[in-house]
């Protein structure tokens, strides 16, 4: 399925064709060894978000049972591990 990734940092999105099959974490992992992220330090990570949805795509969960569809946008946040709101 083809989805863009938004960038956490930037105007700038990545155009893929990706397997539903994809978990978050995965994702991620991808994004990074493309350049399209650069690798965080410290306690920062990063976090999907169905922009559609506005769902939360957790590290474990594949694109499909996050519900993400062809022509999805996902936006890459970075969160501080542990914080609390």
């Amino acid at each position: 399925m083809d989805v863009k990734f938004a960038s956490p940092t930037s105007p700038t999105t990545l155009s893929a064709d990706v397997d539903d099959a994809l978990t978050g974490s995965q994702a991620i992992e991808e994004l990074i060894a493309h350049s399209f992220l650069v690798p965080v330090t410290g306690r920062r990570e990063y976090a999907l978000v169905n922009a559609r949805t506005k769902d939360v795509i957790l590290p474990g969960t594949s694109l499909h049972d996050a519900g993400v569809r062809d022509g999805d946008v996902i936006e890459v946040v970075q969160a501080v591990e542990g914080a609390q709101s």
